[in-house]
């Protein structure tokens, strides 16, 4: 068996293994974990005819790929199946959080892919479980999801959980307010409006881009979501897109402290701002 990782132990879904939390009904130990500290960027390079060279364009981040060894403990190999499909269970076409302890307030957005591999010795059972994730880690929000259940030890943990959520209530006249993004990369916020009066036009500016909102009906909210790229309102609770009111960019905090303006024609709003912090390295 390879040497216990460092890293501790990890959560997905509704497992979680903690190699400090040894228990001798389950002997289920987080052995490795392989990652890459930083997720690769994309980098396509042209040539330019009759020119020296060639000119690089890079756009985006890839997702992450991260493989996770678990070891099974047991005597008896039918023992270590058996617990082998139980645990396993909770892993196949989940997407689902995947947080390791040495981060507990960090996370990735993660989902099981490929085949998971299985080496059987003589008292160990290793499993590599490779997972599609995200292609930063977030920090945590406040809420149900953020609680992780750990069915093998029958215990709860109530992590330390984090979140940016701002408002500002009855705008109705050209307003800049600041925001704070404490992560080392941008942020992709969800961004309510809800319309205190009939409203022509709402217009909100980072400084980078901007979008405009028209007619709003009095009593409505709409939801921008930067990272889906999806804007909605919600009717007999279920979506109703409006993205044919929305024209300009979806926003996204740069790190650091920045400046939102918000103004428009005719306009009474409640806006609020939320927002994980979000982390590259």
């Amino acid at each position: 068996m390879a040497k216990l990782t460092r890293v501790r132990g990890f959560a997905f879904n509704d497992v979680a293994v903690d190699n400090l939390k040894f228990d001798l009904l389950n002997n289920i130990y987080l052995i490795d974990v392989v990652r890459n500290a930083t997720p690769v960027k994309t980098r396509f390079d042209f040539i330019v005819p009759k020119r020296h060279g060639s000119q690089t364009f890079d756009n985006r981040y890839e997702d992450n790929f991260i493989d996770v060894i678990v070891g099974i403990y047991d005597i008896n190999i039918e023992t270590r199946r058996t617990r082998q499909r139980a645990f396993l269970k909770s892993f196949i076409g989940i997407t689902s959080k995947l947080i390791f302890m040495d981060e507990p307030t960090l996370f990735y957005n993660a989902e099981v892919i490929d085949a998971i591999e299985v080496s059987e010795g003589e008292l160990f059972t290793e499993i590599t479980i490779h997972f599609k994730a995200s292609f930063c880690k977030y920090e945590l929000l406040g809420d149900l999801n953020d609680t992780i259940t750990d069915n093998l030890f029958t215990v709860t943990d109530n992590l330390t959980v984090l979140t940016n959520s701002l408002e500002w209530p009855a705008i109705s006249s050209q307003t800049a307010k600041a925001i704070s993004n404490n992560g080392n990369f941008e942020a992709n916020p969800i961004i309510e409006i809800y319309a205190n009066t009939a409203c022509t036009s709402v217009i909100i500016d980072n400084g980078i881009n901007s979008f405009t909102l028209s007619n709003l009906i009095a009593g409505e909210t709409v939801y921008i979501d930067t990272e889906k790229m999806i804007v909605y309102t919600v009717v007999d609770n279920s979506k109703v897109s409006a993205i044919t009111r929305f024209t300009g960019q979806f926003l996204s905090i740069p790190v650091g402290d920045s400046t939102i303006t918000i103004e428009g024609t005719s306009f009474n709003v409640n806006v609020s701002v939320d927002f994980r912090n979000t982390y590259i390295v």
